[in-house]
């Protein structure tokens, strides 16, 4: 799950990045250069949200599983 949670961040972050690059070397506004580009940053970053909580939840259940095997 680190790893999946890593690389979908990369590739949010440089498609953010790459978006916004692309909006101030022309001189206009993002959204007249991408349709839906505010909504789709906000998809992105509930992507990330889901993803990082699906971690935690993984990593918390590893925890106990590990604190179980060590009790018995």
């Amino acid at each position: 799950m680190k790893w999946i949670l890593g690389s979908v961040s990369v590739f949010i972050l440089g498609n953010i990045v790459s978006m916004l690059f692309f909006s101030y070397s022309n001189g206009r506004n993002l959204s007249a250069i991408f349709s839906n580009s505010w909504g789709q940053i906000v998809s992105y970053l509930i992507l990330l949200a889901i993803i990082y909580m699906l971690y935690l939840v993984f990593k918390y259940g590893y925890e106990l599983q590990h604190d179980s095997d060590t009790v018995i």
